[in-house]
């Protein structure tokens, strides 16, 4: 405030009735300012209210979004009570300042009053001031102030029209309280107590499933249906109008999908659907129809419960000593029977409930260690096809769930082998026979067996080792022809059996017998020749194939001398008669494999000799491997070359390749024909010896015969017990 102002005692007491005046012109004033700015912040604050009333009734603002326009309304009001009203309470209306509005409205007081006010302030030095000449000016204002109305300075109409317009605006907003009370109190309810009450209409359109917040989750990935209940007036047509979180818009008309009959005013009159296709991310949208705005809705895509990981711990029978086995990343298992099944499955949220079925129904329940894992086990496992069945807060299932394979086996009995290597189908009593055995079982033995046994005598078994807790079991076991007692015309059969440890067993298996023919030293060489010669006929037959091969390469050659490269026939026939070479090459190798089993089973019978070593050793089985390894992949090499280029090196590199295997085959031919010749006379020869013996022997029978006849020598019986040692003549 001016320390000019009349309102301090010190003034001159000259000037009282001047400075009343002014003080009622200054409470005049001040009124008339905070009746001015009040109006300002009426106005500001109506278009606050109005705004906020016009954007919640046409938006449907959520509750935080009203509270943020909560907060802006109270922020312009509290700008314009700074800005209007404000001002108004804190303007300085000094006496000085009031006198000269004064003055300027009586323009025939010549700035007095100023003056006045001026000069009745204490302290004024007596020198330069008369102090009559100031009682004289004072008293001069004082009776001319006593004639002038001091609030006549003032605007009285713009007051009165704001009072009015108070007045006005206060009836307006009593009739709107009435004739819209509702509305009002709507938005009293949802702006300023944010509550979710909705605003008076004749048309609602309300979404389906979802909260008291209007959200509502639904499967991530899947189609999303929104179902909409119409209450009231059912408008013509209505759509949704969403937006996703990454900024995308669009809209889609809703389906009306029936009217409903009504049992109470308000209740649901008709209701519609939207299908939005697959969810992807969080959606949000509004409901537009009639004169509804709906508030926002939220669509929160959420995974359905699902397993994410597996992890299967079988535990085998104690029996079998075998630790427990851990299982990841497979969802099909077989396990033995007795066996300890445990399933650990991670989720990739929680869940409500988890059981495990399978296609008759509930199996058993998990157990869950956390709340996003599961873990179940199962004490006595059954083949068939299981699955985790989940449920998560919302009741979702699992859709297309991991499905768990078990396949329960049972111990299966163990295998066994039996091998007589270096031995066919028939012996002599001099063979060397050794039985090689092999036994397996997963889970461990307890016994291995051979048997050996001649015709139909009772079985005798082999020596056998110890084998408890082995899984596999191999032996070489010697067959003692002499404690068998085979001789030639005898039959001798092996077999072997095995035996696990299963304790509900045990599991027992046993080979089929291997039957062996016992022959005489001449019958089995006989048989090996019958078989040499065989083999030899199908050589012939192969060296016969090998030759017509060659002529249909000669007939071909000068063909392919016409151009550097064969024609497309040309090079098919060319790769014909590398394929039939090729299966010579494997002809040749059988053919010599099966002379070298004929070798070892001599060798093994105690049948060969050095000579025959070196006859089918040498002459024929290293030629023949000589011949399929090398030379006849070396020509099927040299014709397989002609397919790409036709030169005179290589036709004539063919032809001499070609040549060369008829000449080794012919040799190898020729020492079968050689060798076979001189078995035929060996055994000739031994036939003749045979003869002669069996011819000496039948003359020496005969003629004891006839000396038994010429003697009479049973005559001579031996005497009777009594008879005195005398001969008795019959």
């Amino acid at each position: 405030m001016d320390a000019a102002s009349s309102t301090s005692p010190a003034l001159n007491p000259a000037v009282a009735p001047l400075q009343a005046a002014l003080q009622r012109l200054r409470t005049a004033t001040r009124r008339y300012l905070v009746l001015a700015g009040s109006a300002r912040v009426a106005l500001v604050l109506a278009g606050l209210l109005v705004g906020q009333l016009l954007l919640d009734r046409g938006l449907r603002l959520a509750s935080e979004q009203r509270l943020v326009v909560d907060l802006l309304v109270v922020a312009g009001l509290l700008w314009a009570l700074v800005r209007y009203l404000g001002p108004a309470l804190s303007a300085e209306l000094s006496d000085v300042t009031l006198a000269r509005l004064v003055d300027r409205a009586h323009p025939g007081l010549h700035d007095g009053l100023a003056s006045a006010i001026e000069l009745a302030r204490p302290g004024l030095d007596p020198q330069a001031n008369s102090p009559a000449l100031i009682e004289q000016v004072l008293g001069e204002v004082t009776a001319a102030a006593d004639r002038i109305n001091f609030l006549g300075v003032l605007d009285h109409a713009s007051a009165r029209r704001r009072v009015w317009r108070f007045a006005a605006g206060g009836v307006a907003l009593f009739l709107v309280a009435i004739f819209w009370s509702s509305g009002l109190a709507t938005w009293f309810q949802r702006n300023w107590m944010l509550r979710d009450v909705p605003w008076p209409q004749a048309t609602y359109l309300r979404a389906v499933g979802f909260d008291a917040d209007r959200v509502r989750p639904a499967p991530r990935g899947e189609p999303l249906r929104i179902v909409v209940d119409n209450l009231g007036r059912i408008p013509r047509t209505a759509r949704l109008v969403w937006q996703t979180e990454d900024g995308k818009r669009g809209e889609q008309p809703l389906t009306r999908i029936g009217a409903l009959a009504s049992a109470e005013a308000g209740e649901v009159t008709a209701r519609w659907e939207a299908n939005l296709g697959p969810l992807r991310g969080p959606l949000r949208f509004r409901l537009l129809g009639g004169d509804e705005r709906s508030a926002e809705y939220l669509v929160s895509a959420r995974p359905r419960p699902q397993v994410v990981a597996l992890e299967m711990h079988v535990t085998p029978p104690a029996y079998t000593g075998m630790p427990e086995a851990v299982f990841r990343e497979t969802a099909a298992l077989e396990i033995l029977a007795r066996s300890t099944l445990r399933v650990r499955a991670r989720l990739n949220k929680p869940v409500r409930s988890a059981e495990v079925v399978s296609a008759a129904g509930a199996v058993g329940v998990t157990t869950m260690p956390t709340s996003e894992e599961l873990e179940w086990q199962w004490d006595a496992p059954e083949s068939g096809a299981y699955h985790f069945a989940l449920r998560d807060e919302n009741d979702w299932a699992n859709r297309r769930p991991v499905r768990m394979t078990v396949k329960v086996t049972a111990d299966a009995a163990p295998e066994v082998e039996l091998e007589l290597p270096g031995v066919g189908e028939l012996i002599t009593p001099q063979v060397d026979l050794a039985a090689r055995v092999t036994a397996r079982d997963a889970y461990g033995l307890t016994q291995v067996r051979t048997w050996a046994r001649r015709n139909e005598d009772p079985p005798l078994q082999l020596p056998d080792e110890d084998v408890r807790g082995q899984r596999e079991h191999r032996a070489a076991l010697p067959v003692s022809t002499e404690r068998v007692g085979i001789r030639p015309g005898d039959r001798l059969a092996l077999w072997a059996e095995a035996a696990d440890n299963d304790p509900a067993g045990p599991n027992v298996r046993s080979i089929t017998p291997i039957v062996l023919e016992v022959l005489s030293r001449q019958d089995f060489l006989a048989a090996m020749a019958q078989r040499e010669q065989e083999l030899r006929q199908e050589f012939e037959r192969l060296l016969s194939a090998q030759r017509g091969l060659q002529d249909l390469l000669a007939r071909l050659v000068p063909e392919l001398a016409a151009s550097p490269t064969p024609t497309a026939s040309q090079s098919q026939q060319l790769a014909g008669l590398v394929r039939r070479q090729a299966g010579h090459a494997t002809r040749v190798l059988e053919i010599s494999r099966r002379y070298a089993e004929i070798l070892a089973e001599m060798q093994q019978n105690r049948a060969s000799r050095a000579a025959d070593e070196r006859r089918i050793g040498d002459g024929v089985v290293t030629p023949l491997e000589v011949l399929g390894q090398t030379q006849f992949p070396e020509a099927s090499a040299a014709l397989e070359g002609l397919r790409v280029e036709v030169t005179p090196e290589g036709v004539g590199r063919v032809a001499r390749l070609e040549a060369g295997l008829i000449t080794a085959m012919e040799a190898v031919l020729a020492n079968m024909l050689e060798w076979e010749g001189y078995r035929e006379a060996v055994a000739l020869l031994t036939e003749l010896i045979e003869l002669q013996e069996a011819a000496h022997g039948a003359t020496q029978n005969a003629m004891e015969t006839q000396l038994d006849e010429i003697l009479d020598l049973d005559a001579f019986a031996e005497p009777d017990e009594g008879s005195a040692g005398l001969p008795v003549k019959p």
